[in-house]
C-alpha cells in the first residue's frame, strides 16, 4: 500500500491482513519503489498523489521492475483523465476516493487471480519458447536448410500474413510455431485453431467472440481467439476447411486489421500476424469454389 496518509495506510493494511493478505505499506513513491524490488509483491495499492512524485511516475517504474505487479490506483473523484492514463501505463483496476474498504479487498482479489494467471502465462510461453524456437525441426538436407531459411526470413519480416502448405505429417504446425516463438512476437500469445473442427457459427465466435446478449446463452461478454492474441500471432490449421462466409470475415479483417464480436457495434483493432496452413491444393480449391481467391491472394 503506497499512500502519504498514515491512517489510510494503517485502515487498509488493516482490513487486508483480516482478509488473509501480507501487507506492507510506504509513505512515498521512492519508498514504494523500494519495496517493489526488494519484496516482490503481487499486488500494489497506489495513491495518484505522493509527496514526492506523481502516481503515474510510480506505476511506470513499477512495471518496468516487475512485469507482472498488478497496480490498482488510487484516485480522487473526478480525476478521471488520470485513471486513464493509468490504465493505459498497465494498471489493472482503479478506485474512486470516497471508497469503501470493500471495494478495495474485491479489487485486490481482482488483481490477485489476474497476477495468478500472468504468471502461469510467463512461465507457459518461457517453456514455449525454449521448446518451440525452432531446434525440434529435425533432418539434414538442402530441401531442410531451404525450410529454416525461409522461416529465418519470415522471422524477421514484417509480414503479417503467413501461408504453410505441405502434405500432413510434414511439420506444418512445428513452422508455425517456430515463427512465433523466433520472432519479436515471441513473448505474446499464440492461439491456435483447427478451422475443421468447428460448424460455421461457432468457428465465427471462436476468432471474434461475441457480446453479451448476441444470442441466447451468451449470458458474458466473450473475446474471441483474434482479440486474445493481439501483439501475438493467430495460428489457423487446416484453412482450406474454413467455411465461406467465414472466410469472408476473416478477408475483412486481414484487410482493416479491425474486427465486430458477434453481436457487437464497434470495431475493435489489433495488431496480430496471421499464420494458415493447409494440406490442400489451394490453387485448386479456388479453382472449383471452396476457397475465396481474394482470400488465397
Amino acid at each position: 500500500v503506497v499512500d502519504d496518509e498514515l491512517l489510510i495506510r494503517k485502515s487498509l493494511g488493516k482490513v487486508l491482513r483480516a482478509s488473509g493478505y501480507t501487507v506492507d505499506v510506504a509513505s512515498n513513491g521512492a519508498e514504494g519503489l523500494e519495496k517493489v524490488g526488494s519484496l516482490k509483491p503481487q499486488v500494489m495499492i497506489l495513491d495518484m498523489r505522493l509527496p514526492d512524485t506523481d502516481g503515474l511516475t510510480v506505476l511506470r517504474r513499477a512495471r518496468e521492475l516487475d512485469a507482472l505487479l498488478q497496480v490498482i490506483i488510487i484516485t480522487a473523484y473526478g480525476d478521471v483523465q488520470a485513471a486513464v492514463d493509468a490504465m493505459k501505463l498497465g494498471a489493472c483496476d482503479f478506485v474512486r476516493k470516497p471508497y469503501e474498504m470493500e471495494d478495495i479487498v474485491l479489487a485486490v482479489e481482482s488483481a490477485g487471480r489476474t497476477f495468478r494467471q500472468a504468471s502461469e502465462l510467463d512461465l507457459y510461453r518461457r517453456r514455449a519458447w525454449q521448446h518451440y524456437s525452432g531446434e525440434e525441426i529435425i533432418g539434414e538436407s538442402t530441401a531442410m536448410d531451404r525450410v529454416r531459411g525461409l522461416i529465418e526470413k519470415v522471422v524477421k519480416s514484417k509480414a503479417t500474413s503467413v501461408l504453410i502448405t505441405g502434405e500432413s505429417g510434414t511439420g506444418k504446425e512445428l513452422v508455425a510455431r517456430a515463427i512465433h516463438y523466433r520472432s519479436d512476437r515471441g513473448q505474446a500469445p499464440l492461439m491456435e485453431v483447427n478451422c475443421s473442427s468447428f460448424q460455421e457459427a461457432l468457428l465465427e465466435n471462436e476468432l471474434f467472440g461475441h457480446e453479451k446478449g448476441a444470442y441466447t446463452d451468451a449470458t458474458d461478454t466473450k473475446k474471441g481467439l483474434v482479440e486474445l492474441c493481439d501483439g501475438g500471432t493467430l495460428f489457423l490449421d487446416e484453412v482450406a476447411d474454413m467455411p465461406l462466409p467465414t472466410q469472408a470475415k476473416l478477408l475483412r479483417f486481414i484487410d482493416h486489421r479491425n474486427f465486430k464480436r458477434v453481436g457487437g457495434a464497434h470495431d475493435i483493432s489489433v495488431d496480430i500476424r496471421i499464420v494458415a496452413a493447409t494440406n490442400k491444393d489451394l490453387d485448386e480449391e479456388v479453382r472449383i469454389g471452396r476457397f475465396r481467391g481474394d482470400l488465397y491472394f
